[in-house]
């Protein structure tokens, strides 16, 4: 391959890859839905809210709880239950992981493997992002539809079910901000922010299955009114 052609080629590997970034800096608003009597209603039931932060190993928590670096952990710490010994489910990759969370089952299971795996019925390898080589080796268009449309509409098997859809066919809403794994039984649009998603995808969105609300970057926002960018906007 010529010099020229092959550098042109990173070149736009990498504003691809910016622009992805870039992308969650300016939400697209997503237009809120009313609320129906029966979600009224159940605007007085307890709350549920499960925060993931990814990587955080209890060694790590313990040695900032020490050093009193850790004020939010430590609240809930001490206002809940912690457990040191919780073991992974196998690989240790978010994806992975977050399928597990998300169904109560293991990869053999929910079909997600890991970041990078070998698809046997389609005979390719399937790449939700492992680094600036799945750009590059993958091409634009195959890496962001595995990324967006691909891992929660196909890749996830159909023969489990999510939290999101099991709390839905038992009456209750939920909702998902910035989670990998999040299909779930209400339609959506995933809205591409810029001219160059919309030309690499040859769209301008894309029609996905996930919960009551769904909020996935610059691509799907919970609500049209702004989010507070620190403490002194809360």
């Amino acid at each position: 391959m010529p010099v020229k052609r092959k550098s042109l080629l990173l070149a736009l590997s990498f504003v691809l890859m910016l622009s992805a970034i870039a992308a969650c800096a300016k939400p697209h608003i997503q237009q809120e839905l009313p609320l129906s009597g029966e979600n009224r209603s159940a605007a007085s039931r307890p709350k549920v809210i499960m925060l993931l932060v990814d990587s955080l190993q209890s060694a790590a928590i313990d040695r900032l709880m020490q050093a009193n670096k850790l004020p939010a952990i430590g609240f809930l710490i001490k206002n809940g239950v912690y457990k040191r010994d919780v073991i992974s489910s196998f690989p240790t990759m978010s994806v992975t992981i977050d399928s597990s969370m998300l169904t109560g089952t293991y990869p053999d299971e929910h079909n997600i493997p890991g970041l990078l795996w070998f698809h046997p019925s389609e005979r390719r390898i399937v790449n939700y992002g492992d680094g600036q080589r799945a750009v590059w080796q993958q091409g634009p268009v195959n890496l962001l539809t595995d990324t967006l449309m691909n891992l929660n509409q196909v890749h996830l098997s159909k023969r489990v079910r999510t939290l999101h859809e099991e709390l839905h066919q038992a009456g209750f809403t939920s909702a998902s901000i910035n989670g990998l794994i999040y299909r779930g039984n209400v339609p959506h649009q995933l809205v591409f922010p810029n001219e160059l998603l919309r030309l690499v995808m040859g769209s301008s969105r894309v029609n996905v299955m996930g919960p009551n609300l769904l909020g996935f970057g610059a691509l799907s926002k919970v609500s049209p009114a702004p989010l507070p960018t620190g403490p002194a906007h809360a």
